[in-house]
């Protein structure tokens, strides 16, 4: 690959790039994601939106031709991550080996006009549609396989059986949007209540705290370092489910601690 075609996609608002590089090596009709990494000049080895940013963002817009603006939240998001010295397997969701992978909310995807993955997806805290009021999801709910990202979705299992497409799990081609799983996400929701809710309200509001680099608890304001103390106390959910299962570790204990939080 010696330049970009035409035809490349526009990224939208809050597009994680990982995800957003499947769509592009789909629209460039590539025969592997490596190609387009050689281009780009960027190792194909470990968690790729942690990578972009800075320097390598600025190099992937240029040969691209993208907007300066292009994942300018992603950015953010990777630069509070980077700040906030919390391991970041502790906050984004990957494979063994360091690749993105993704939770989903099935209504997005059934929307025609939200055919993307955003990069909160990434966030093992993100548990929760605020647009649709429903839970997370994180796997394939047929065979289990990971959301991962980038992927070269047109040589996937999916692929070869007719479907091509983030609505799809690309290893047995099962719906992501089925009006089944649309309503067991629902139900998981409106199964979760008190506490439970309010851990959950803490995992948006540390995506917002990383985008901003700083949070505010109790009226006063801290800075990304501080996160340490929270991730450590419990108060964040790191393992509630679509069907509104909680893990034993974040509610047992965080009740009492979270009355003497600062």
């Amino acid at each position: 690959m010696k330049r970009i075609k035409h035809g490349v996609p526009q990224p939208f608002q809050t597009e994680a790039p990982s995800a957003w590089i499947s769509r592009l090596v789909m629209a460039q009709r590539l025969d592997s994601v490596g190609e387009l990494f050689n281009f780009i000049e960027l190792s194909n080895k470990g968690d790729i939106d942690r990578l972009l940013v800075d320097k390598k963002m600025a190099s992937l817009r240029h040969r691209c031709h993208l907007p300066k603006s292009s994942f300018d939240a992603h950015e953010r998001l990777m630069q509070g991550v980077a700040r906030c010295k919390v391991d970041p397997t502790k906050l984004m969701l990957m494979t063994a080996s360091g690749k993105a992978c993704f939770k989903f909310c099935p209504h997005c995807l059934a929307d025609p006009n939200r055919q993307f993955m955003p990069i909160e997806w990434r966030f093992a805290q993100w548990c929760y549609c605020p647009a649709h009021h429903c839970l997370m999801m994180d796997s394939c709910p047929n065979c289990h396989a990971p959301i991962e990202h980038p992927v070269h979705v047109e040589s996937s299992p999916a692929a070869q059986r007719g479907y091509a497409g983030l609505r799809r799990c690309l290893q047995c081609s099962e719906l992501l949007c089925s009006d089944a799983l649309i309503r067991d996400c629902s139900r998981g929701w409106d199964a979760i209540q008190g506490l439970e809710r309010s851990i959950v309200d803490n995992g948006r509001a540390l995506i917002a705290a990383l985008h901003e680099g700083s949070f505010v608890v109790g009226g006063r304001s801290y800075t990304l370092d501080y996160l340490r103390v929270v991730v450590k106390w419990g108060l964040l959910p790191s393992a509630l489910r679509y069907r509104g299962c909680i893990d034993d570790r974040i509610v047992g204990g965080a009740a009492s601690r979270s009355s003497s939080a600062p």
